[in-house]
């Protein structure tokens, strides 16, 4: 099954192509944006965009991982990105739980306009009804 598009009032999160490795490289470049994620180094490396795109399908298909970029609606302009990390948990007497781990960047030229609000909305509304996750953690 192919990752479905979703779409709100303002933004389109579709899956990341490697035509967006330089823009992913120029965003995650500034300091801004690794200072605010443990996983973006700073200096972020020549190829690493690229490198990190390509991982994106196997997790989805994996049913590991679900990776958005988060383009502005008008214009299609990639602003950021959007993940949700999928891990199953062990509960007592046998059942098992499907928990995501929130996680994003964002194009700090955008930040305080609530984008970041609308498509993680977006992402629970899939993660709840559509894949069947019972419960999402974030951690600042």
């Amino acid at each position: 099954m192919p990752q479905p598009i979703l779409q709100t009032a303002r933004l389109y999160l579709r899956p990341f192509h490697l035509a967006d490795a330089p823009r992913v490289q120029q965003l995650v470049s500034r300091r801004e944006i690794a200072e605010g994620c443990l996983l973006i180094p700073h200096p972020y490396p020549p190829g690493l965009a690229a490198r990190w795109i390509a991982s994106h399908e196997s997790g989805w298909q994996q049913q590991q991982a679900v990776i958005y970029a988060i383009c502005l609606a008008e214009h299609n302009t990639l602003i950021g990105s959007l993940n949700l990390m999928l891990r199953e948990v062990r509960q007592g007497k046998g059942t098992v739980q499907l928990v995501g781990d929130l996680g994003y960047w964002l194009d700090h030229e955008v930040w305080g306009q609530g984008y970041m609000s609308e498509a993680v909305a977006a992402l629970l509304d899939l993660a709840f009804y559509e894949l069947g996750v019972d419960q999402v953690e974030a951690q600042h």
